[in-house]
């Protein structure tokens, strides 16, 4: 079903400079008419391999003009490891560009978030990467990216609309490296639920599920009440206020992503389902949890970006829900309210067998992961028992897993992998 719309304009957060949100008009249309408006000529072009092949690739060329094309980056390796990012940022370098569009997925976009961050500061190894973070993680000043950036999302990991940006070591255990910068945030994100219907299934529905992941996790969470800089990034806004408008966000998500699952052309759901996620780096800076930490290490073993929380969020909350406290339940519980609060969704958790009194939080997604026809374990993946205790280990040294409300210690997360694994 598609529903016309007048191009609209405005900040994504009303108290942020950036990012901007547009939708309303063709993508290539929305890109070429921003990239005119700020005055720009060298546009660098990063989009996935996927997407390049398409006849809504040569669109956004021919509006461009080749006159106005620098360079082109096709794909991006999953997991975005280091190794991309470097070339990636000699690359927009050698080429003078003045402003990036990039379309794909999560992969694309922290790609080109660290290139930016990586040029000003002259990083060019994983030893200045280190550098580089450790100076962010002590608040130290770094050289902002400054590079204009249009983020055109064709999945929902909601990676456009945060300044965190993660990539892979492959040399040290493939482990995912995670950090968060002010200047990473796009300058706009355009929105075309039409380009997005060529996106597979797969990745569609499960990068949903990351973004829900995201918000409960956010709901759940503690994180702005431990450190000071998160709380600035909510402002003065009420708690109460906020848990109001992450929990409506979810809600839309969880209602419009099903109506994509049963109508895949559903234009208007895929928008809904898109401007949702604008809401998730505000879920993200009052809370992460285990979730986040344990598939930040799963992704680079060949796990989806997405299918990592299919199959670990459900377990995570299942212990977090038995080892809580009052106060933990009560705000497993205002997700919980949000699953239930969509009549679709409610009737989903029903044919699942589980009724709104005594449905645990874990139990609840799970049911709808199995809805979406998402997997729910390692099994298919080819993640043995005796990677377990490496990734454990690195799982451990993830800040999103010390930041999970019920502490985990290395065993526990050993058992929670144990738990995903299905019949291996």
């Amino acid at each position: 079903m598609s529903v016309p719309v007048e191009h609209q304009f405005y900040r994504a957060n009303p108290l942020k400079p950036k990012p901007y949100v547009s939708y309303g008009l063709p993508f290539h249309e929305a890109c070429t008419h921003h990239v005119m408006r700020l005055g720009l000529s060298r546009a660098y072009i990063v989009v996935s391999k996927s997407i390049s092949t398409t006849p809504a690739f040569e669109s956004l060329k021919s509006a461009l003009g080749t006159d106005k094309i620098a360079g082109v980056r096709y794909g991006i390796t999953p997991h975005t490891p280091f190794e991309d990012v470097f070339e990636l940022a000699s690359d927009i370098q050698s080429t003078d560009a003045n402003i990036i569009i990039t379309v794909g997925g999560g992969s694309v976009t922290d790609a080109v978030k660290l290139a930016r961050l990586c040029i000003p500061n002259g990083v060019s190894s994983l030893d200045d990467v280190d550098r580089l973070f450790e100076r962010i993680k002590a608040d130290e000043d770094v050289e902002a990216a400054t590079i204009p950036v249009i983020n055109v999302p064709t999945t929902l990991s909601a990676s456009e609309f945060t300044c965190a940006g993660g990539a892979t070591n492959l040399h040290a255990g493939h482990k995912k490296q995670v950090t968060m910068h002010p200047s990473m945030y796009a300058d706009i994100v355009v929105l075309d639920p039409k380009l997005s219907v060529s996106t597979p299934s797969r990745f569609w529905l499960s990068t949903g599920i990351r973004a829900v992941d995201h918000f409960v996790e956010g709901l759940y969470g503690n994180v702005a009440e431990l450190f000071a800089d998160m709380q600035k990034e909510l402002g003065n806004e009420s708690k109460e206020d906020l848990m109001k408008d992450i929990s409506s966000a979810l809600r839309s998500l969880l209602a419009n992503l099903l109506k994509t699952k049963d109508d895949w052309e559903d234009e208007n759901a895929r928008l809904q389902t898109f401007l949702a996620l604008k809401e998730c780096p505000r879920a993200g800076h009052h809370g992460v949890g285990a979730s986040h930490g344990i598939g930040h290490q799963l992704g680079p073993l060949g796990v989806g970006h997405g299918e990592t929380s299919c199959i670990i969020l459900p377990l995570v909350l299942q212990y977090n829900w038995r080892h809580g406290d009052e106060e933990l339940r009560s705000r497993l519980g205002l997700a919980v309210d949000a699953f239930w609060g969509d009549e679709r969704v409610a009737e989903v958790l029903h044919a699942a067998g589980l009724s709104r009194r005594d449905a645990d939080l874990g139990s609840v997604v799970g049911a709808y992961i199995d809805a979406l026809g998402l997997p729910r374990t390692l099994r298919q993946f080819n993640i043995t028992e005796d990677q377990f205790e490496s990734l454990a280990e690195n799982a451990m040294m993830d800040r999103c897993t010390l930041l999970n409300p019920v502490k985990l210690d290395k065993g526990k997360v050993v058992d929670i992998l144990r738990g995903a694994a299905g019949s291996l």
